[in-house]
């Protein structure tokens, strides 16, 4: 096997599709890792024996580095494909570890963002947390004291028209307060998009209209199309369901309660329990008794999931990182992969309200 892998990382490295000029290689490269980065953006059309050739290096660099996730990879060699020179001067000169630095470059950005507690904040959004900021001003309230203070946050959100989540993890972090839609303090832009609501803020201010257009969505699929889509649509609504049911982890032991009401039709009809929202995954996050199996005669199966303890209280069902954590993946594979149905599903709210 070793013998194998070294042969194979050596037909990588003596590909003559390294002597390819640099600038035509990111000309085909970049606009495939704006596409995996979500952007809209052309592709390339590369010459028939380029595309051969880079397909052919693409599936290799996969073979030889099987235990990576294949769209950190992916991300990996586009970035490295569209960059890397050749320099017979250097004795260890090599693509498969050009690519293996850019693999550890991507990994180390993933996690400095995850530790900074970067946000991707829509416009609208933004222009919320500026008026519950003056409003705190205003009152002398400082983030502490409100993030510390489930009552005080909550009359901050109502006075800014904000959800109290999206308060409360603006507050927490650093870089939106030190300045939003503008440079922060590293010279370094906040991430924008001028993409409206999320979808979690469409559920906690519209889930009389969200849950029928998700139940009726569900309904009118075939039996093949829900088995086709059920493992997509499970990772992506278990997180945003569990989470909308308990309340973010807000202390509201009542309305976590009244949120189960909101899902009964879903789980009336069937469509809820793991087909949207995958039991395993409730088992992952929160502590036993869960009732499960019992289906709808009996109402301890959501109730129980609403409102007891979390396993620990670091596993915030709502948040890819826990799902990363779940399926033992990338937290940025499973980022990638939500954008794609979250967009769809807007699209599916917005052709709604039409």
């Amino acid at each position: 096997m070793r013998e194998e892998r070294v042969t194979l990382r050596a037909k990588i490295d003596a590909s003559l599709f390294w002597d390819v000029d640099a600038a035509t290689r990111k000309a085909i490269f970049q606009p495939m890792l704006d596409r995996l980065n979500g952007k809209e953006t052309e592709l390339i059309k590369a010459a028939p024996d380029q595309e051969d050739t880079y397909r052919f290096l693409w599936a290799a660099c996969m073979e030889l580095f099987p235990a990576e996730d294949p769209t950190v990879l992916s991300k990996a060699f586009f970035q490295a494909a569209g960059s890397y020179r050749r320099d017979p001067s250097q004795e260890n000169d090599s693509f498969c570890a050009y690519l293996q630095t850019a693999m550890r470059h991507l990994k180390a950005e993933e996690a400095r963002k995850e530790a900074q507690g970067l946000m991707t904040l829509s416009k609208e959004t933004a222009r919320k947390v500026r008026k519950a900021l003056a409003y705190m001003e205003d009152m002398g309230y400082t983030s502490g004291m409100v993030t510390g203070n489930p009552e005080l946050e909550k009359t901050v959100a109502k006075a800014a028209g904000i959800g109290q989540r999206s308060l409360h993890e603006a507050l927490l972090n650093k870089d939106v307060l030190v300045s939003i839609n503008t440079e922060r303090d590293d010279g370094a832009e906040i991430q924008t998009a001028d993409n409206g609501p999320t979808l979690e803020e469409e559920m906690e201010a519209h889930s009389d209209a969200v849950f029928p257009l998700l139940r009726k969505a569900v309904l009118l699929m075939n039996l093949e199309e829900k088995q086709k889509a059920r493992q997509n649509m499970v990772l992506f609504w278990s997180p945003r369901i569990l989470g909308y049911l308990r309340r973010y982890e807000e202390p509201d032991m009542p309305e976590r309660l009244g949120r189960c009401d909101d899902l009964r039709p879903l789980e009336k009809d069937g469509i809820l329990w793991d087909q949207l929202l995958l039991r395993n995954y409730v088992s992952f996050c929160v502590r036993e008794p869960l009732y499960s199996g019992e289906g709808p005669q009996n109402p301890k199966e959501l109730e129980s999931a609403a409102v007891n303890a979390l396993l620990l209280e670091a596993r915030r069902p709502e948040q890819d990182k826990t799902v990363a954590e779940y399926l033992g993946k990338d937290k940025g594979t499973i980022s990638y992969h939500n954008r794609k149905i979250e967009n769809a599903f807007m699209e599916m709210i917005r052709k709604g309200e039409e």
